[in-house]
């Protein structure tokens, strides 16, 4: 699948409820054309599980980017926001199942969870930095077919 294609078409799923709620959406897809060997349906779920969270933890006037880099064999997905961050002591515990921070109970607890289930099963991994107070930034890596 085109990686331009696939950040836009996640980012359109969310550009109502980002304006909705005086969010800055920024699109950045990779400079050249690529491609890379994925499910369509699950690559657009990681997107959306990750925006989902950005939009969720930045208040208005804040911004989210997804964002796609790529070199000779891989792409990079990354979505940040300018949110309120993750306390260090709460970042071994994104992933797993069930477990949400105290801030918000809302959810099931499981987006991230499905998100790095989907990735590791690809042979990708999740990644998250965070600082409180200066947001969040979930990062990815998959392998482009080659040219």
């Amino acid at each position: 699948h085109d990686v331009r294609e696939l950040v836009h078409e996640a980012c359109e799923m969310f550009r109502g409820q980002a304006d909705q709620s005086s969010i800055h959406l920024d699109e950045v897809p990779p400079e050249e054309p690529a491609r890379v060997r994925c499910d369509r349906d699950r690559m657009l779920q990681v997107f959306s599980n990750l925006i989902s969270n950005a939009l969720k933890f930045t208040p208005e006037q804040g911004t989210v980017r997804v964002a796609a880099t790529c070199d000779e064999t891989s792409m990079r997905g990354e979505v940040s926001d300018t949110g309120s961050g993750i306390p260090g002591a709460q970042l071994p515990h994104l992933f797993d199942r069930f477990w949400q921070a105290q801030a918000r109970r809302d959810t099931a607890g499981l987006g991230l969870y499905i998100t790095r289930g989907i990735l590791v099963a690809r042979g990708a991994d999740l990644a998250v930095e965070s600082t409180v107070g200066k947001g969040s930034t979930f990062s990815f890596t998959l392998p482009l077919i080659a040219s």
